[in-house]
């Protein structure tokens, strides 16, 4: 027998897959497939719905009892270490953000379906409103499980919990012959509640779906037309193959990397942001040499409040004058100290540069203080010209 399966995931309708609560796990060895969807108000609930989702695969026949986690403490333990490790990465305002998100819940939860697959038999156990959904070759529901089975979908599912004490609801555990299943479907709760509701045609849609590509195309039309609900939507599509061969083999037809979708945002969000800075570099320039450049004679009193103009290339500033011996002293000392500033506004250019990798939720910080560090060049400068020449 072969198994032969595909994995898509999709955000809320504006959100990028960093946002993205659900999860999903393979287990090629174990012939065991797991998705598991983060509570959306819960605290860190895609860090959670990992953990759950991988230990069923590891451990699916010591993964639970009664609705408690065999291993629980110890995926408290990882959640916490990971929920630890994010915070400490964020701003400020973010952590200020999660602070008051944390004030709601402070835990994490998620819903959960996990299959494991022999030769003749399945097996599956699922707690909440994600869904595993058995059919014949021509897409005909034959079963399906899930612990709110029949329940209607809204925000108050049955969920694994990152705190002892806080699951809600009782798993629910089902199997069957294995003979005459074509697929075998996991999905979560808004692309559930969709599947069970459609016609035949539109399941085979979704089961013959070959990249993530399509899977989108499927899921922004059906949410269009106001079919499927805005939501986190994944799916785990395995496909059955009989043949005489009694071993059981898997096959990847599509995977859909989340972590991998996640890096080339970030990668993408940086670059765009590198590119606006250019532009806004570019374009200062642009204004600064069309600008007429005033002589500034060493004599010349500064009567305005205004912050003198400083040359925006970085040439060393050569003042020659034929003056007497005192200005030429004077003349002097402006030099040095334009020929300082220029420095600084060296080593700050430098510093944008050395930080455009950064992610987008650093920029506003690093231009905050770099916006400081101009301005206390400037005045520095303008204050001691006007000491010269006082």
């Amino acid at each position: 027998m072969k198994l032969k399966y595909s994995t898509f995931i999709m955000p809320h309708v504006g959100d990028c897959y960093s946002q993205c609560a659900d999860r999903f796990a393979i287990g090629k060895n174990t012939h065991r497939f797991a998705i598991a969807d983060g509570v959306g108000a819960s605290f860190f609930p895609e860090v959670w719905a990992e953990l759950v989702s991988k230990d069923f695969i590891e451990h699916c026949d010591r993964f639970e009892e009664n609705t408690i986690l065999l291993r629980e403490q110890s995926l408290i333990s990882s959640w916490n270490d990971i929920v630890k490790k994010k915070i400490s990465n964020l701003t400020d305002e973010e952590i200020f953000l999660i602070e008051m998100s944390k004030e709601r819940c402070d835990f994490a939860a998620c819903t959960f379906v996990g299959l494991s697959v022999d030769n003749t038999k399945w097996h599956c156990k699922a707690l909440g409103d994600s869904y595993l959904f058995v059919l014949d070759k021509e897409c005909n529901l034959i079963h399906s499980v899930a612990s709110q089975k029949g329940h209607d979908f809204d925000n108050f599912p049955e969920y694994f919990a990152s705190v002892h004490g806080k699951n809600n609801g009782m798993i629910v555990q089902d199997y069957g012959d294995i003979s005459e299943i074509a697929y075998f479907v996991l999905l979560t709760d808004a692309i559930s509640d969709w599947f069970i509701k459609t016609d035949t045609d539109k399941r085979k849609e979704l089961v013959n779906v070959e990249d993530i590509q399509s899977f989108r195309t499927l899921v922004d039309n059906e949410r269009a037309r106001g079919e499927i609900k805005d939501d986190d939507t994944t799916a785990v599509i395995i496909r059955v193959i009989h043949d005489n061969n009694d071993n059981i083999s898997i096959e990847e037809l599509y995977n859909t990397d989340i972590n991998l979708l996640i890096e080339d945002e970030e990668t993408n969000i940086a670059k765009q942001e590198t590119e606006r800075l250019i532009k806004e570099t570019e374009e200062k320039k642009r204004q600064e040499q069309s600008q007429q450049v005033e002589d500034v004679h060493p004599n010349d009193a500064l009567t305005t409040s205004e912050t003198p103009p400083i040359e925006s290339k970085f040439e060393r500033v050569e003042i020659k004058t034929q003056t007497n011996d005192k200005d030429a002293l004077l003349t002097e000392k402006l030099t040095f100290f334009i020929n300082n500033t220029q420095k600084e506004i060296e080593s700050i250019v430098r510093d944008i540069e050395s930080n455009q990798r950064r992610h987008k939720k650093e920029w506003n910080k690093i231009k905050h203080l770099l916006s400081n560090k101009m301005k206390g060049v400037i005045k520095d400068v303008y204050n001691k010209l006007n000491k010269m020449q006082g």
